[in-house]
């Protein structure tokens, strides 16, 4: 049961509001008449979920008494004013001490319900990441890999069977999935940890360099080779080397790179000898592997030795109660980064983050929170702060795959945006209420979108 306080001096006003949340609430009210009242019967009190607390109060006022919160107690519950004085300067002073809203006598009922109960769900919310959070405490915590969900759980598991196992390790999974994190982890948790962990991004290096980055070059080798280079193999002998995006490889480079895998043995370009190496592969991708070698665009014989030891990681869509306790995390590590503490989102906007389908995985997430606490004005994230979030509901993921895989060319997160709002507008006969409820978007989002993209003109 939600348990509420009010502090006013006006016992008749006290005794409305009281009853009004008691038959709309679930709750429980207790009523103070003063300040010095409530902090001696505050010991005695349950914790609260709210306190109701009117500025003008004989002895200590309410700014006061809120000011004392922090220091009385832990974890002081959150706070509405409740003033008979429409003073902005009053408002600022109390939203700047801590309070999470401001209402000028006579209030309207049905607003303060509303303020009481998005405090109470946001209350449930914290208690939700809290919980999930000693959870994830009883769980294999790998790195810098935040879940809880059993499909990463499962994840954790095979991490721990092959972190020591001298064996090639391929992570397969979507862009945004963390494939690189579960790298370092393997690394750094396996018997390989005091030697050096070396990435490269094979995508990110043109092919013709691609050999020199990896097994190094003798001076004079080609133009510019002033001077020995160690290649990445050398780097890191005796720790791990992560090959990231190794489907975009070409064939060519493939087939060194698979006589280096079996001989242990590599010359650098432009060298006669044979150097020593004692690497472990760990290699990723988001492409398709089984059908880039079924293409030939990818050797089998590579593909086989690379891939002794797959690990597959599940796009966030697929484990949502990952959701919120990575988007908490984002949010705390980027509100203390840009001077924001205390930022909490509204309920709307996780319950918009539970729908969405999360194309780019937890990077993308990360962007959106991280721009969110930019754009916010005070301390709440709503959804007007996240324009760009596509309101593609998860149960309809499904049906969505057959369509994307049909068509010659990806398409763009503003496109589909576009194709799901027409659709949308045209199954409900361009009714906006009914359009903005099922997409789970606000009707002043749903109409910036509609003139972005012009559908009001047909």
């Amino acid at each position: 049961m939600t348990k509420i306080a009010i502090v006013d001096d006006d016992p008749i006003s006290s005794q409305i509001v009281s009853k009004f949340l008691i038959a709309t609430l679930d709750c429980d009210v207790k009523l103070f008449g003063d300040g010095e009242e409530f902090l001696r019967q505050l010991p005695n009190l349950p914790a609260l979920d709210v306190l109701l607390l009117d500025i003008i109060l004989p002895g200590m006022d309410g700014i006061e008494l809120l000011k004392l919160l922090p220091s009385t107690l832990p974890d002081p519950p959150p706070v509405i004013m409740l003033s008979g004085q429409d003073k902005v300067d009053t408002a600022v002073e109390a939203l700047r001490n801590g309070a999470k809203d401001y209402m000028v006598k006579p209030f309207d009922l049905v607003r303060l319900e509303k303020a009481v109960r998005n405090i109470v769900e946001m209350n449930s919310l914290k208690a939700e990441v809290k919980e999930l959070r000693h959870q994830i405490k009883k769980e294999i915590y790998y790195s810098d890999i935040i879940a809880s969900s059993n499909e990463m759980r499962e994840v954790f598991n095979f991490i721990t069977k092959v972190k020591d196992a001298n064996v090639p390790v391929m992570i397969l999974g979507e862009s945004g999935t963390g494939k690189e994190l579960v790298a370092q982890a393997i690394h750094h948790y396996g018997n390989r940890s005091q030697r050096p962990f070396i990435a490269v991004n094979c995508a990110a290096i043109p092919n013709d360099l691609l050999e020199s980055e990896l097994f190094g070059h003798e001076r004079g080798a080609f133009t510019g080779a002033v001077e020995r280079k160690e290649g990445k193999f050398e780097l890191a002998d005796g720790g791990t080397l992560f090959l990231d995006e190794i489907a975009e490889m070409d064939i060519a480079m493939q087939s060194k790179l698979l006589r280096v895998l079996q001989s242990k043995l590599l010359e650098r370009v432009g060298g006669k000898e044979s150097i020593p190496v004692d690497v472990r592969i760990i290699s990723a991708t988001n492409a398709n592997i089984s059908e880039a070698t079924t293409a030939k665009r990818f050797r089998p014989d590579l593909y086989y030795r690379l891939s002794t030891f797959p690990i597959v990681l599940p796009p966030l869509r697929k484990r949502k109660s990952d959701i919120v306790l990575l988007a908490d995390h984002f949010l705390k590590k980027y509100s203390a980064e840009y001077g924001k503490t205390g930022t909490e989102f509204d309920k709307g906007v996780m319950r918009a983050f539970s729908e969405y389908t999360w194309p780019g995985n937890v990077r993308e997430l990360e962007n959106i929170v991280q721009r969110a606490i930019i754009m916010s004005e005070g301390n709440v994230i709503r959804l007007t702060d996240i324009p760009n979030l596509s309101p593609v509901p998860l149960s309809q993921m499904d049906s969505l795959e057959p369509f994307l895989e049909s068509l010659s060319e990806v398409p763009t997160l503003e496109q589909m945006n576009e194709l799901i709002i027409k659709q949308a507008l045209k199954r409900e006969r361009g009714n906006i209420s009914t359009v903005a409820r099922k997409l789970n978007i606000g009707r002043a989002t749903l109409y910036r979108m509609i003139k972005r993209f012009r559908l009001n003109e047909e």
